[in-house]
């Protein structure tokens, strides 16, 4: 069996995971987030930050405390690890191909199931619940809207290339001959449930949008105001219920999100 800390395969699926806008975090994932931010170099913090908030925002409170007890045990242990690891001997060149001739090829076909994944869900979610701006009431110093539905889900890195170089050498053994178990990966997805889904999620958000642009506009009417706030908060709290069922679902529809091939190369046996 091959393993590798918590911590440190945390770090390179952040790594290989795209940086987008930063996500508002629970105060179990802030908490999280300070405490590692605080165990590294300062000059480090707003890389560090910008790659891990995304990946934390995603896990929910169990897996957070997870991931920060793996941490800790590293941070207190690390030397020893190295150590243990240094002594485990590595392997000839042609194992690391025997190795790499197996993953590889799982590596780039898990990342283009995940890139197509990721074009159709885009596409999809354009094409049913447009630009979300439309659904706004605003005046010469005011405005009011029901925000975009803009669902997250785990996404493929910019290139398989990165994948094949960062997940293969830093999952899989480097320390003899291994044969590895990919049955599990997958390498394609159901894409009329995710169009269902994204169809059904965007009808229920275009209801809440054109409602709200309904109501809204009778309050400017009657010269009511000071009720657009409420009103606005009320649809954009319904809107984020159908958000996050959205996102449940393309997470279990994502090739990727099940961690399948990170498992795989982890229980590689020789």
């Amino acid at each position: 069996m091959y393993a590798k800390s918590v911590f440190s395969l945390l770090l390179v699926a952040a790594l290989a995971t795209p940086v987008t806008n930063l996500h508002a975090l629970e105060p179990y994932q802030q908490q999280a987030l300070d405490r590692i931010l605080a165990s590294v170099d300062p000059a480090m913090r707003p890389m560090m930050q910008a790659q891990l908030q995304p990946v934390l925002a995603m896990m929910d409170q169990s897996q957070v405390e997870s991931m920060l007890a793996g941490y800790l045990a590293e941070d207190s242990q690390g030397q020893v690890v190295e150590e243990a690891w240094a002594e485990s001997g590595s392997a000839s060149p042609e194992d690391l191909a025997f190795n790499q001739a197996q993953y590889e090829p799982v590596i780039r076909s898990a990342w283009q199931a995940q890139h197509e994944f990721d074009v159709a869900v885009t596409a999809e979610l354009d094409r049913a619940c447009g630009t979300g701006r439309e659904f706004a009431v605003f005046g010469s110093a005011w405005r009011y809207e029901v925000y975009p539905l803009t669902p997250n889900w785990p996404r493929a890195s910019n290139s398989a290339d990165l994948d094949v170089q960062i997940i293969g050498q830093s999952y899989a053994p480097s320390d003899g001959r291994y044969q590895f178990d990919f049955s599990s990966v997958k390498t394609n997805f159901d894409r009329p449930a995710v169009v269902n889904a994204i169809n059904s999620a965007c009808a229920e958000y275009r209801t809440i949008g054109e409602t709200f642009v309904r109501d809204a506009n009778q309050r400017v009417n009657a010269g009511l105001l000071e009720q657009l706030p409420g009103l606005e908060g009320a649809a954009n709290l319904e809107a984020g219920h159908v958000r996050a069922a959205l996102e449940e679902t393309l997470k279990a529809h994502a090739p990727s999100a099940d961690g399948a091939l990170l498992t795989a190369l982890l229980n590689a046996e020789n």
